[in-house]
């Protein structure tokens, strides 16, 4: 992908290349959810194992969302990698709804950021809306303090989940996961150490 946009060069320099991590360092604040007697996250690849799953790990539909408490202001960002196998509009109604599950009652989604198209594989400097997400970070009048993703595996592989954490953390921007039920933190295992 050629750099020219301005735009697109403000969000490199935000995301420097970290060393090669492996994630099962990386730790989160989160619920502690009770599985037993239930299908494992694993078992849903098959649907009599996606059946099984209890509904904390399906994708959320239409699920009653409280009011909203808390003074945090979001962006949204999801992905699909191809419009033509699946349904931009579905795709993005339950990844959108599934981080608002993961925020309700702690602020509102002020703006989103939708890819289509895009291979998780991409860097996020490579994928337009994401960079479009990553340049808003830096700007000091920007809508929003904290990101919230509609799915982990929508939007990160490798090592990109420290990368962008680590790259919005310096912009005073949190990332929030619905895995994690919360904003994501680097520093509890490191502290551990």
């Amino acid at each position: 992908m050629k750099h020219d946009d301005h735009r697109l060069r403000a969000s490199d320099r935000l995301v420097a290349p970290l060393p090669a991590l492996s994630l099962d360092w990386v730790s989160f604040r989160s619920e502690v959810v009770d599985m037993s007697g239930a299908a494992s996250v694993d078992d849903a690849g098959s649907l009599s194992g996606w059946l099984r799953v209890t509904p904390s790990h399906q994708r959320a539909r239409h699920r009653w969302v409280p009011a909203v408490t808390g003074a945090t202001r979001f962006a949204f960002y999801g992905r699909i990698s191809t419009g033509e196998y699946q349904d931009a509009t579905s795709s993005r109604a339950w990844q959108l709804d599934s981080a608002r599950q993961a925020i309700a009652g702690r602020g509102r989604i002020l703006e989103e950021f939708f890819d289509v198209g895009c291979s998780r594989l991409l860097p996020w400097t490579e994928r337009p809306k994401a960079a479009a997400l990553l340049t808003a970070a830096t700007s000091t009048d920007r809508p929003f303090n904290a990101v919230v993703v509609g799915e982990y595996e929508r939007a990160f592989h490798g090592n990109q989940l420290a990368q962008i954490t680590t790259a919005l953390a310096s912009c005073g921007v949190q990332l929030w996961l619905p895995e994690t039920n919360g904003p994501v933190d680097l520093e509890i295992r490191r502290t551990r150490r």
